[in-house]
């Protein structure tokens, strides 16, 4: 996010309008044309850098002047009736986006506060308009452009199906996983992997600093080196490896969990509760470590569950399937714990006979 506005330092003239800040007097939710033209301000800062869109603040370009002119009545129920207009015509739908109020002398300024999106290009469903914050204007994008912002979401996804076969195929042959049990994979490549100078990852920071992970089934683990990249680890009882998690060189990020949904003996059935937590820690994990790292969206994902039918239980429980996957590979904006791990839950769920 980038902040609360300073108030005072526009009303004197010390913050203007330009790339990142734009000045609205009012909005009326309730007028189409008010609706589709705020749409069209955020959607052209979202596929620009960002920024800030206050509403109550009325400029006078002929005099260069600003002066307020406050929102009244229920703030809260217009920031909530905003921000759910604005993500509700907007494709695709940007995760990064709040809408909050500003007390000041007769009511509120309100700002839109426009993060990190990155899941260009973004377009206002109510006009199929796709715009771009240039300056103090918006401008629309040539179809040109357009096309470019979607073949680097090709590149992104293609890459991910690329680099996800060829590293199966090396735990394969480097016989990694020996366990004949339900395992999940989780294949990331982030937006940082097209950028060709965007700097590897290394195990090390400092001469004291060592980066490690917070493994599924394990404690924190440092990083080793591995052919490719780095991975950590997580080893049972018997020598059998029962999680990984590997980071590429090029920032390819795959994690491996085995046994990831818990079954209940005593119960005879899968304890999604804990299933919930387990996978959202995870994920979460991940989200923290790729956010430290300054590896930011957008990112091309793929889930699947694998082998299980290994084991006897599972087939009376997901009769239907051996495997469970989304579907295809997704493109997001960013790693959300909470969210993916509800995502695949409920995917698990459907695929059972409790779905």
């Amino acid at each position: 996010m980038t902040g609360i506005p300073d108030i005072h330092a526009i009303l004197t003239g010390r913050i203007t309008e330009g790339q990142k800040l734009d000045f609205k007097r009012t909005v009326d939710l309730d007028d189409k044309a008010s609706k589709v033209s705020i749409v069209d301000d955020v959607v052209a800062f979202l596929n620009a850098d960002g920024g800030q869109i206050l509403i109550g603040i009325d400029e006078n370009r002929k005099t260069s002047t600003v002066s307020l002119c406050p929102v009244t009545g229920d703030v809260d129920s217009f920031c909530l009736r905003l921000q759910d207009a604005i993500k509700s015509n907007i494709a695709a739908k940007p995760s990064d986006l709040t809408v909050n109020a500003i007390p000041v002398e007769g009511g509120s300024v309100v700002y839109i506060d426009l993060g990190r999106n990155n899941n260009k290009p973004y377009t206002n469903t109510l006009n199929s308009r796709y715009l771009q914050r240039r300056g103090r204007k918006n401008e629309g994008l040539l179809p040109g452009e357009v096309k470019a912002l979607y073949e680097t979401r090709s590149k992104l996804m293609d890459g991910l199906a690329a680099r996800s076969k060829r590293h199966l195929d090396e735990i394969i042959e480097d016989g990694l996983l020996t366990l004949d049990c339900p395992v999940m994979h989780i294949s990331i490549l982030p937006f940082a992997h097209l950028i060709h100078d965007f700097p590897s990852f290394e195990t090390r920071k400092g001469a004291l600093e060592r980066k490690g992970f917070s493994r599924p089934h394990g404690s924190y683990g440092t990083f080793e080196r591995v052919a490719n990249g780095h991975e950590v680890r997580a080893i049972d009882l018997n020598g059998h490896m029962i999680s990984r998690f590997f980071v590429g060189d090029d920032w390819y990020v795959h994690s491996i969990i085995c046994h990831p949904i818990p079954f209940n003996q005593g119960e005879g059935r899968v304890d999604f509760i804990e299933m919930l937590v387990e996978i959202s820690r995870h994920f979460t994990n991940i989200e923290n470590f790729l956010e430290k790292e300054g590896v930011h969206g957008p990112f091309a994902l793929d889930i699947n569950i694998v082998n299980l039918h290994s084991r006897d239980h599972f087939v009376t429980l997901f009769p239907r399937v051996k495997s469970i996957s989304m579907g295809r590979p997704s493109y997001i904006e960013a790693v959300r714990g909470t969210d993916l791990g509800k995502l695949i839950v409920d995917r698990i769920r459907q695929s059972s006979i409790y779905g």
